[in-house]
């Protein structure tokens, strides 16, 4: 009897033991797509991470934690792609994967209010979810992003947005953070840091050539005009619709003049 006892007890353990690898693994795998994802959209090869991240959102199984960051990157592409309706959908589905009023929820949520041009109210409803976990990265980054100035000059606050775009790099030191802190560095012409966070970008993403336009930028405002020029021809070398870009904004520089 006992022995039958300790035969059913032993199948129960490996068919949970079982179950609990396989979606050890599924998590896994659905993980290294969605960062695989995440390297073709800091690289601008955005068709690509759309691949990448649906075929991520098809393993069953996973968190929905993990479920539900798959869903708001889908929509960050979508965004910069301006296909608006796919945007607001992942972003609506990031919502639903958690309870109302959750900080997960307020923070996709705010993705919603923000597609809408509804910046008023999404900065109300991050300062709720910024309440509840004020460390933590996806919050600090939609913050950054409003008083960055990229939902309107309304709402740009170059010191605040560096505060939340600091800590967003902090807690996930991705592309896209470290993309928006560069920024805001050159916008408040702290020309050092914003330099060297745009190096480091041009070798972590060697595709994505605007950060070599930006370092190219940074050395004319700098007056160091040669060195400006060698980085624009390297871009205009790989791409020549870089040209219209950095026409104007030489424009903008002799109008200061």
């Amino acid at each position: 009897m006992k022995s039958n006892t300790y035969n059913y007890l032993a199948i129960v353990l490996l068919l949970i033991l079982s179950a609990s690898c396989t979606h050890a693994i599924s998590e896994l795998e659905a993980r290294r797509k969605n960062d695989k994802g995440l390297v073709e959209f800091n690289n601008r090869r955005l068709d690509n991470a759309i691949v990448l991240f649906k075929d991520a959102m098809t393993h069953k199984d996973i968190s929905v934690n993990t479920l539900a960051m798959i869903y708001r990157n889908t929509a960050q592409v979508y965004m910069d792609m301006e296909l608006q309706d796919s945007a607001i959908h992942y972003s609506t589905l990031a919502a639903n994967c958690f309870e109302k009023d959750s900080y997960e929820h307020l923070v996709s949520m705010a993705d919603v209010q923000l597609l809408n041009d509804e910046v008023q109210v999404a900065i109300t409803t991050l300062e709720r979810a910024y309440k509840l976990k004020p460390t933590d990265m996806p919050v600090n980054n939609s913050l950054g992003l409003i008083y960055l100035g990229q939902y309107g000059y309304d709402f740009l606050d170059l010191e605040k947005a560096l505060l939340h775009n600091k800590q967003a790099f902090a807690m996930n030191r991705d592309g896209n953070t470290e993309y928006l802190l560069a920024r805001n560095y050159y916008e408040l012409e702290r020309f050092p840091e914003a330099e060297k966070h745009f190096k480091n970008l041009s070798r972590e993403y060697p595709e994505n050539l605007d950060h070599t336009v930006f370092l190219g930028m940074i050395k004319y405002k700098l007056g160091a005009n040669t060195e400006a020029e060698e980085h624009w021809n390297n871009v205009l070398a790989i791409n020549p619709d870089y040209q219209v870009v950095i026409d104007s904004f030489k424009e903008e520089m002799e109008a200061e003049l």
